[in-house]
């Protein structure tokens, strides 16, 4: 999200730039490909310039260090940055719109925390929400009325007894009802 910021700023310098350099337009293919290799570009001599602080046992990079990453992969001096900027028009840049940061949604919390016991120090963090610690049943007492129970006792005979048949017939060797040897001729014959 920061980057969308500088990436703006960085294609209105461009677009300036080509304006100046006497171009009417700009295609927004153009511009993101430029944008992107400029970045690059910046983005290497940040990196090189870190590099070469920390070859000289440094935390920041120095002007020294900058100088030494132009010359090596750009190829020209702070000198021709500084004559480039003084002989150059005056470009009018608009200054950015500021962007709406999006602030951080608050945490949800269920009930109030409770305060620190005596027991535990202060630099320790805060309790938890309290539904994660104090008990809650999550369940009803069961019914004693005599008719609920005994219609739950016989669904639950009812279950059983199903069950029990399902098993024996799944288990249990099967009768067949059509003789199974067809090739014997087993007819009843009239008497002659």
């Amino acid at each position: 999200m920061a980057d969308d910021g500088y990436r703006h700023c960085l294609q209105q310098a461009i677009a300036v730039i080509t304006s100046e350099a006497g171009y009417t337009s700009i295609s927004s293919l153009a511009l993101e490909t430029i944008t992107e290799m400029i970045q690059s570009v910046l983005c290497e001599i940040g990196r090189c310039s870190q590099s070469f602080c920390e070859i000289s046992s440094r935390t920041k990079p120095t002007l020294c260090d900058v100088e030494q990453t132009l010359i090596n992969t750009v190829g020209f001096t702070i000198q021709d940055v500084a004559n480039y900027y003084l002989h150059a028009p005056t470009r009018k840049i608009t200054s950015p719109e500021k962007l709406n940061e999006k602030s951080q949604p608050k945490l949800m919390t269920v009930g109030t925390p409770l305060p620190l016991p005596s027991y535990i120090p202060d630099h320790l963090p805060p309790l938890p929400s309290p539904h994660t610690y104090i008990r809650t049943p999550t369940y009803k007492f069961p019914s004693t009325e005599y008719a609920t129970v005994r219609k739950k006792r016989s669904e639950s005979v009812r279950c059983s007894r199903n069950s029990l048949i399902k098993f024996i017939v799944k288990t249990s060797g099967t009768l067949s009802l059509v003789h199974e040897d067809l090739n014997e001729k087993n007819y009843v014959k009239n008497k002659d």
